[in-house]
């Protein structure tokens, strides 16, 4: 991992500079100078101003591009701002080239919310899709006075790098600061860092197992995100969702969250001092929230991101799950003695024994888990007011005898890899296919088939989704065929 981020002391500090009377409330130019963390005293009262830089270096590489006294601002009707930026100096050339303009929007959206962005001008880039995270947009009528944070940018002004603050209005205290860190920004790999307070307790950043707990470490620990299959028992591990947010609670009581909506594949690396995102793709969409409570935080939170499901009612009681049963029998048993031993099962979950060759989704063996027992034995759980739970393996076997993988291949929904081809991995079956739930035209139609076709045969309560993240037994783009082992793969 690179370290190039510049080391910073500071508490929760008010933004150098005054307030500009050109600019809407709670959006406001930067100061001219560029003094950085290393030049704030620790112990310094919030509202003083900080020392003045000892160097009016900056790892910024973008600079402000203003040809008029619009300070580099543009205004929208929602009460965003635009502004273009212009590389200036290209750093970590190892990485590729950096793109030579960016647009940055700044967009308060509630009195809680505000949203920035940076792109590439005029180029689409990958995003997470409306479909899955509609974003709430800006709030009729906003009264941006109202606001509880102010943003500051640099004016435009000659050679000066790009910076984005983020200030409580309250206290003045800093929410997010790049001032004097790097900023990149590659078709691969972006480089975002802010300054954090020493006293802030910070959480979130999951999905990961930590020997610290909740709390998030502060040692220069890197968290990633990229989603895999790992057992959670192995501490400092990546796991299998992806949640770029993180809680801050300051040591006035004051509490903010922020929100990195990216799903591409990143490193956060977090110390006393600062916070340092590491992207290899996608763009920088950002969404503060003010709080100021723990509890508000996660509320607006939620208003980005969707809130969480209810659970249906039978979802709450006592469920039992086990890999291993070997046939139907040995379910029949296992109710039973629940039943024998006064203990109120609700609902009965079983793992891939129940499928044909243990690996094809949505199929029954038919010797050890026939379709006609199962269909009688789930009757008496609904009779007894208990509910049944199969697993079901999203990487289809890529078997020309399996009808689920034929119907997917004529519908064309598998996943593609570089070159337009299916993509073919190995998961439990050995070679496996994965399909595309965000590309494929048809895939809700295969989808709607193939579920519709297995509740038919035995009608199911809930989903258990395996193997989702997705996973992967092969590391490569190119798997094939064991020769050794037909049930194994190896990488070409």
């Amino acid at each position: 991992t690179l370290n190039v981020s510049a080391n910073s002391t500071v508490e929760e500090q008010q933004p150098s500079g005054t307030n500009s009377s050109s600019t809407a409330p709670g959006l406001q130019e930067q100061p001219d100078h560029n003094a950085t963390a290393d030049d704030v005293d620790d112990t310094q009262a919030v509202g003083q101003q900080p020392k003045p830089a000892k160097s009016s270096s900056n790892w910024s590489t973008y600079t402000v591009r203003a040809p008029d006294r619009s300070a580099g601002f543009l205004s929208r009707s929602n009460g965003a701002r635009i502004q273009q930026l212009s590389l200036t100096e290209d750093q970590l050339t190892q990485y590729g080239a950096g793109f030579k303009d960016l647009t940055v929007e700044v967009t308060p959206e509630t009195e809680t919310r505000l949203h920035v962005k940076i792109q590439p001008t005029g180029q689409k880039r990958w995003e997470v899709p409306e479909s899955i995270v509609p974003r709430p947009g800006s709030a009729k009528n906003l009264n941006q006075a109202r606001t509880l944070y102010n943003v500051k940018q640099p004016t435009g002004k000659p050679d000066q790098s790009f910076a984005l603050t983020v200030a409580r209005k309250a206290n003045g205290a800093r929410i997010f600061d790049t001032q004097g860190h790097p900023f990149l920004f590659k078709d691969q790999y972006i480089e975002l860092t802010t300054t954090l307070p020493r006293s802030a307790s910070l959480y979130g950043i999951g999905e990961t197992s930590l020997n610290t707990g909740l709390l998030l470490p502060r040692n220069g620990t890197t968290l990633t995100m990229w989603n895999r299959d790992s057992a959670s028992a192995y501490q400092d591990n990546n796991l299998y969702g992806s949640h770029p947010f993180y809680l801050q609670v300051n040591k006035d009581g004051y509490s903010h969250g922020v929100l990195m909506l990216n799903s591409n594949g990143m490193d956060i690396t977090i110390n006393d001092t600062q916070l340092t995102y590491r992207i290899i793709g996608g763009l920088v969409d950002m969404y503060f929230f003010m709080g100021p409570t723990p509890e508000a935080v996660i509320r607006q939170y939620h208003q980005v991101i969707g809130a969480p499901l209810m659970p249906p009612y039978w979802t709450l009681g006592l469920h039992q799950s086990k890999w291993g049963y070997p046939n139907i029998s040995v379910l029949e048993e296992v109710v039973a003695n629940y039943s024998a031993a006064g203990l109120p099962l609700e609902s009965l979950w079983v793992d891939i024994e129940y499928m044909q060759s243990r690996f094809r989704s949505m199929t029954f063996d038919e010797v050890r888990f026939p379709a006609t027992e199962m269909r009688k034995f789930v009757q008496k759980l609904h009779a007894a007011g208990m509910s049944w739970v199969p697993i079901f393996n999203p990487a289809v076997s890529a078997d020309p005898g399996y009808k689920s993988y034929v119907d997917g291949t004529k519908a064309n929904v598998w996943m593609k890899d570089y070159k337009g081809e299916t993509y073919v991995g190995q998961v439990w079956p050995g070679m496996s296919v994965y399909p595309d739930y965000l590309a494929a035209p048809n895939i809700t139609r295969w989808l709607t088939k193939e579920v519709k076709r297995f509740y038919d045969q035995v009608p199911f309560d809930g989903m258990w989704l395996d193997m989702c993240e997705p996973s992967n037994f092969c590391t490569g783009m190119n798997c094939k065929p064991d020769p050794k082992n037909e049930t194994q793969m190896h990488c070409e």
